[in-house]
């Protein structure tokens, strides 16, 4: 309760958190309920095609009918829950390999296990992630799973990254010698004071990460590569209705990509906002200037 306390302290004197909050806020309710409060089936086409934005159809139909409003709110569920599910993964599997690959392992196979971790971080690195996820799932084919798969595969070396620095960081400090001096073992030293003392840059690059894994998931979509239609995605619904740009439909693709990019930038500044927030200096800094700027 303090912490949440301290969240929301905090986000009074921080309009880009705050405004991150809400739309994740926002994207999880109707990621839960969505398709439940669409005034159309998402699903379901019919002979109104191509009407353009209207009270009866806010953002218009397509070319089979379908109502785009209805298909955009019913896209949550399908973007953001395959991003969570990503990041989730990659962030779990990630911060465990990386705090393997960053501490400092005396025995021989502790360090074998260190660097054939980094090795393959490398070779994950050494391609475009886009185009290893595309390739992936053009191997396995297109479904929401192997987009999960991935997506998290995919994600996987930048949260290891992220860990092994911070794991690097805390090995200095004067409890993990303290714990050396007490002959503990090497992993229970690993498991019980360093990795719960680095998870801060990983905590504060989830939500940027969840934007990534956004647009990568419409992205693939877009090309084919991605979930099947007519389920309700926003990379489908804009690769459906690029066609239309050229002769005057341009509801179906700039709309439906406007939802998507405001709740890729509200991730994006939530994440900002928390790293921002886990930083005493800058989260102190910031308060007392927007504390001067109410009392001026």
């Amino acid at each position: 309760m303090k912490t949440v306390r301290s969240v929301l302290q905090y986000s009074r004197h921080d309009g880009a958190f705050l405004t991150g909050g809400i739309i994740l806020i926002v994207a999880m309710v109707l990621a839960i309920i969505g398709p439940y409060i669409t005034p159309y089936d998402p699903q379901t086409s019919s002979p109104d095609v191509y009407i353009p934005p209207s009270p009866e159809h806010l953002f218009g139909t397509d070319s089979v009918g379908a109502d785009v409003f209805s298909r955009t709110i019913a896209a949550f569920r399908i973007d953001v829950f395959m991003a969570v599910a990503a990041v989730t993964a990659s962030s779990v599997i990630g911060t465990l390999l990386g705090a393997l690959a960053g501490f400092s392992f005396s025995s021989k196979p502790g360090q074998a296990l260190s660097w054939v971790i980094l090795r393959l971080a490398d070779m994950a690195q050494s391609f475009p992630v886009f185009i290893m996820a595309f390739a992936l799932v053009g191997t396995f084919g297109p479904s929401i799973r192997n987009v999960v798969i991935a997506i998290a595969f995919v994600s996987i070396p930048a949260f290891l990254r992220l860990s092994r620095g911070a794991v690097l960081t805390a090995e200095k400090e004067a409890y993990v010698d303290a714990a050396r001096v007490m002959s503990l073992r090497e992993l229970r030293i690993l498991i019980r004071h360093v990795l719960p003392n680095s998870l801060e840059p990983v905590i504060a690059n989830l939500s940027v990460s969840l934007s990534q894994a956004i647009l990568m998931t419409a992205g693939l979509s877009f090309l084919g590569a991605g979930v099947r239609p007519p389920t309700p995605e926003w990379g489908l619904i804009i690769s459906a209705g690029s066609s239309g740009l050229v002769t005057g439909a341009w509801w179906i693709t700039v709309l439906p990509g406007l939802v998507m990019a405001a709740t890729i930038v509200g991730f994006a500044l939530l994440g900002d906002g928390v790293r921002r927030y886990l930083n005493p200096s800058d989260r102190q800094r910031r308060m007392l200037a927007s504390a001067g700027r109410g009392a001026a």
